[in-house]
């Protein structure tokens, strides 16, 4: 079980290494979730990493267990929400891995402090956000639904709604979800928004560490179009980047395989 943490401004789960490297210690990872979702969606992943790296999950402003932090809600302040955070935690560099809006922070963060991230994981990173048409407070109508739903159902109505998509799914990961639509301070819609950022697959080159890019199936509701992998493929041709039989939720709709990525892609990151 995690232990309830808190960094900066943002509250966190911690899963502590539970075996020693017979080298230097290895590094910790930090994940970043997406919208209306919050640190323990990131339990499953956890329990599949090596057993002698910690991971702390952060919860979002205004996600999980985080209150709606003064100010406004662009990308780039929750970059620097989750800055301090890492920088409050004292491990350095980190390997990072976000998925969706957490995949566009995680992005902007290596992009500005790459003195802090050894290692970036973008899992389906929502950089198309900031290419859609968004509401007078530059909220991406793309996510406008989603919202309504939380603002005016209930647990129950919540749940069935997400069957079909979370019944395949370990029973953690299904709850999680769930909880955290129950958490998630909606009213975050309504502050100023910026999601269109310097977090594009055309800054990727900028990136100072290596990356894996971790996309779903378009056809099953991945964000990353065909034309988004050829721009990645134009910036970056040698990019380390990998398309699962999955939806949007990568690692929950393919577990073992997602896994398996990123620990070929970590092992040697110390």
């Amino acid at each position: 079980m995690p232990v309830h943490e808190r960094y900066g401004q943002l509250s966190a789960w911690r899963w502590e290494a539970t075996a020693s490297s017979e080298h230097a210690e290895k590094s910790t990872i930090v994940a970043l979730h997406g919208v209306y979702d919050s640190g323990r969606c990131w339990s499953t992943f956890a329990s599949r990493m090596p057993a002698e790296r910690s991971i702390v999950a952060l919860d979002q402003n205004a996600h999980g267990k985080t209150p709606l932090l003064d100010g406004d809600f662009r990308m780039e302040t929750l970059a620097d929400q989750a800055i301090s955070a890492i920088e409050d935690m004292h491990a350095g560099p980190i390997i990072l891995v976000g998925h969706s809006m957490g995949g566009v922070v995680a992005h902007l963060v290596a992009l500005e402090r790459p003195d802090l991230v050894s290692r970036l994981i973008l899992d389906e990173p929502a950089w198309v956000a900031g290419e859609v048409e968004a509401d007078n407070n530059g909220f991406p109508l793309m996510l406008m639904g989603r919202a309504r739903q939380i603002k005016r159902w209930s647990a129950g109505e919540l749940l069935i709604d997400g069957w079909n998509k979370t019944r395949a799914w370990d029973p953690v990961d299904a709850g999680t979800w769930l909880d955290a639509k129950l958490d998630v301070d909606i009213e975050f819609v309504n502050r100023q928004h910026n999601w269109r950022t310097a977090a594009t697959p055309e800054s990727l080159p900028d990136l100072r560490m290596p990356f894996l890019l971790v996309a779903g199936d378009p056809n099953l509701g991945s964000v990353i179009s065909e034309e988004c992998m050829q721009r990645v493929r134009a910036a970056v041709p040698e990019a380390d980047a990998h398309r699962l039989n999955a939806s949007h939720e990568t690692r929950k709709d393919r577990p073992d395989e997602y896994a398996g990525l990123v620990k070929e892609f970590i092992e040697h990151a110390d």
